[in-house]
């Protein structure tokens, strides 16, 4: 679909530049409100044209004519009033009188937090400059000793795999010995078996080698049971230790990175410090902004406060009536639209932090020659 200035004829065409900006603004309810009024008068006044003639000179004006008229000029001053505070910035002009104090103490408020939070990001960027302390320098010291945490548990579970291997070469040497001795005394009993009578010198010489084997072997079987028991237990060990422990193909890299950080901490640390200082320096930053926005709304509600009392009566009664409609509208489009009622302030206020640089409702904005907002 073509913008709507770019559907001008004729002479308009020349125009084009000047029918965007103006197209640009808003056409807010109250506006509505002061066009509705203004076709209403100008009805009023058709309707008593094609009524009569007016009336002669001297002749006094009829009773509800000119409570017509009254009512009709009361709605457009009102409706004027509305549109004039709908513009002044951040919405204070629709706050009612009560709104108004308790915006005000709320500002108060908020801007004694948003300096106690600046002055708290500021003691932390000295801080951590002068000693550290901060979010980035408390990871990498976390990082430093969990990654010493895993070098240890790789250690220790490297450890107990080699006793484990130990332990079973143990038993497979004490088992080999063993089996080496059980094969030396059937030895020795067969040839027991197989000696003459008369062979005695041999005789007690086999029978002594066949008491010193069963007794070798009856140490054995004790070293082997000692072996044994030692291996069960350092296969616990070693199991414990690998589930705490990190993946073993992933050692190497555990250990690269602990001595990469261990080398360059120094330079690290101070990387971190840094960090740490920019960020709690950004926070004071935002902390001032913040502060200085909610100082200035302050000032625009003090000089709204101070332009109320210095009213007429009269101006200070339209203003109050305009303030009033506006509310009652309010909760009634809230009613409809089934949500929660948000006053025309809050959307200005809303309006201000998405779109800093937009000038402010109230200012005068200049949209080219011969054209108005």
């Amino acid at each position: 679909m073509r913008p709507w200035p770019e559907l001008a004829l004729g002479r308009m065409r020349a125009k084009i530049g000047d029918l965007s900006m103006v197209l640009e603004g808003r056409f807010d309810e109250p506006h509505a409100l002061m066009c509705r009024l203004h076709l209403q008068h100008l009805d009023l006044l058709d309707q008593r044209l094609a009524t009569g003639a007016p009336s002669p000179p001297g002749d006094t004006p009829r009773a509800d004519s000119v409570e017509a008229e009254q009512e009709a000029l009361t709605s457009v001053r009102r409706a004027t009033a509305l549109l004039t505070l709908s513009q002044s910035r951040y919405g204070v002009g629709l706050l009612s009188d009560a709104e108004l104090i308790a915006r005000m103490r709320e500002l108060t408020e908020q801007i004694a937090t948003a300096a106690a939070k600046a002055q708290a990001a500021e003691q932390d960027k000295d801080r951590f400059a002068r000693e550290g302390g901060g979010r980035a320098e408390r990871e990498l010291l976390a990082k430093r000793e969990r990654l010493a945490e895993q070098v240890r548990l790789a250690e220790a579970a490297a450890q107990a795999a080699g006793q484990l291997r130990q332990a079973r070469q143990s038993i497979t040497e004490t088992r080999q010995q063993l089996e080496a001795l059980r094969q030396r005394e059937q030895s020795i009993t067969s040839e027991l078996d197989t000696l003459r009578p008369w062979n005695r010198a041999r005789r007690r010489e086999l029978d002594t080698e066949l008491s010193a084997v069963r007794d070798r072997q009856a140490r054995q079987q004790e070293r082997l049971n000692e072996v044994l028991e030692l291996g069960t237990e350092r296969q616990q060990t070693a199991r414990q230790a690998a589930e705490h422990a990190p993946a073993q193909v992933t050692w190497p890299l555990v250990r690269s990175r602990h001595a990469d950080l261990e080398r360059d901490f120094d330079s690290a640390q101070r990387g971190a410090r840094s960090r740490d200082v920019t960020e709690a320096a950004l926070r004071a930053q935002e902390a001032r902004a913040a502060q200085a926005g909610l100082q200035q709304e302050l000032a625009t509600l003090k000089e709204e406060e101070t332009r109320r009392v210095d009213l007429p009566p009269d101006r200070r009664d339209i203003e109050r009536a305009a303030r009033a409609e506006h509310a009652q509208r309010q909760r009634e489009v809230a009613i409809r639209q089934g949500g929660p009622v948000r006053s025309t302030p809050e959307l200005e206020r809303e309006r201000e932090r998405q779109q800093p640089n937009r000038p402010s409702p109230g200012r005068s904005v200049d949209h080219g020659p011969g054209l108005s907002r």
